[in-house]
């Protein structure tokens, strides 16, 4: 377990939710990988690392979510309350913003400011460049000298150390990663099916395959709660979240190759 330790009046740190296929996790001031399990906390000096043909899910808060692509390697530089820093070292990760949390997230190029709800995607590829997806929102983006900032729609592409904040594009179709990730979007609406009314028992909500239709139809914009007031104005109580849920099996494989 990592060395920061939390008191009972902090909120809970991020916590891995999911995981598809296998990842290491390497404590706060330890040298030694081990096995990243579900529920297990991520906290400040935390490093995890998804191996080949495995993706992680890492639960922020009530509703944001951290996604790791296979071969994807970040350090959680801070993890306290609603502000997270993150360092992307490599590979690509997908954040989906509901809860309010500010985030930065360092790459070996620039530092990306998140502080709107939406859905972002970074990648750091293996010969360093780095590229900043807004799906829905607006990220700034610096590298020390500029700041760019990168809107819905639109992706920046930084390709050296020189290289300006110019390169701004149309954001680019959908990859398999891309769609996993709304999958498990619409898995946890699908989900979010019970509702609790003051003590009484938790009871159904009358058709979630109809709010599952209308969340896609959406274009996915809303977060599972404020989907449920829309549908059914007025149903008080708070909402359960899905269940956590590990996909693969445990190997010997630890960290990131050297």
């Amino acid at each position: 377990m990592s060395s920061v330790g939390l008191s009972s009046g902090d909120p809970p740190p991020p916590r891995v939710s999911y995981i598809e296929g296998t990842a290491a996790y390497e404590p706060a001031g330890d040298v030694d990988w081990s096995e990243v399990v579900v529920n297990l906390p991520l906290l400040s000096g935390d490093r995890i690392y998804s191996h080949p043909e495995s993706r992680v899910e890492v639960e922020v808060g009530l509703e944001d979510f951290l996604r790791l692509s296979e071969q994807t390697d970040v350090s959680f530089v801070r993890a306290v309350a609603d502000e997270i820093e993150l360092t992307l070292n490599l590979g690509s990760v997908i954040l989906r913003v509901y809860d309010g949390n500010r985030y930065r997230v360092n790459t070996p190029l620039t530092g990306v400011f998140i502080e709107k709800k939406g859905l972002y995607r970074l990648t750091v590829s293996e010969d360093g460049q780095v590229r900043i997806s807004v799906k829905k929102g607006k990220a700034e983006v610096i590298n020390g000298v500029q700041k760019r900032k990168v809107e819905t729609g639109q992706e920046l592409i930084v390709d050296g150390p020189q290289s300006t904040l110019s390169n701004v594009l149309a954001l680019s179709g959908d990859d398999a990663f891309d769609l996993w990730s709304d999958r498990r979007d619409a898995r946890r609406v699908a989900s979010t099916s019970i509702v609790r009314v003051g003590s009484t028992p938790a009871i159904r909500f009358p058709d979630v395959a109809a709010a599952l239709a209308t969340w896609l139809a959406r274009g996915c914009r809303e977060s599972p709660g404020q989907l449920v007031e829309s549908l059914w104005p007025g149903w008080p109580g708070a909402i359960t979240g899905p269940g956590s849920h590990h996909s693969g099996e445990a190997t010997a494989r630890i960290g990131p190759s050297a």
